[in-house]
This record gives C-alpha cells, sequence and structure tokens, in this order.
C-alpha cells in the first residue's frame, strides 16, 4: 500500500513579517503554500497513492475557496479522519 504524508502546510498563512524585508518577494512566497498542495495532489495521482495524510495545520485559517479549483482538477475521493468520505471533482 502507498501513501503520501504532509503536515503542518499552512495554507494561504498571509506570512506578515515578509513585508517588512525591502524586495521579498511576498506574493510569490504566499502562493507557494498553495502550489505546494497541488503538487501533492499530483504527486499522490501520479503515484497511485492509496491515500494521503494531512497532518498538523493544513490550513492557516479555514477552508479556502481556492480549494474548490484544485477539488474541480483533480478528479478523485477523498476521507475523512471520521471515516466519511466525499467525492471531488
Amino acid at each position: 500500500m502507498k501513501f503520501v504524508h504532509a503536515a503542518d502546510l499552512h495554507i494561504d498563512s498571509p506570512l506578515r513579517g515578509l513585508t517588512r524585508y525591502e524586495g521579498a518577494p511576498v506574493e510569490r512566497a504566499r502562493r507557494a503554500t498553495r502550489e505546494a498542495f497541488e503538487r501533492i495532489v499530483g504527486l499522490c495521482l501520479e503515484e497511485q497513492a492509496h491515500f494521503l495524510v494531512l497532518a498538523g495545520d493544513v490550513f492557516h485559517d479555514e477552508k479556502p475557496r481556492w480549494l474548490r479549483e484544485v477539488e474541480r482538477r483533480y478528479p478523485a475521493r477523498l476521507g475523512t479522519s471520521e471515516g466519511a468520505t466525499a467525492d471531488v471533482g
């Protein structure tokens, strides 16, 4: 059985401290967590992982709207820790 594990993604973290540094790639850094999550999902599908374990703080706040686009892009079935499943796509 193959699985992928990721933790403490903090998707959509505002990274407030970066604005203090002149020339810091603030917007690029803010997008990085979303892009990393999309790559994780893509990896799972490419490698035909049986499941994905996301531990710790996945989102910085509540589940964001942009995740719906990722769900549409990667049709699959997601399971929750409560054992329920939700169709994605």
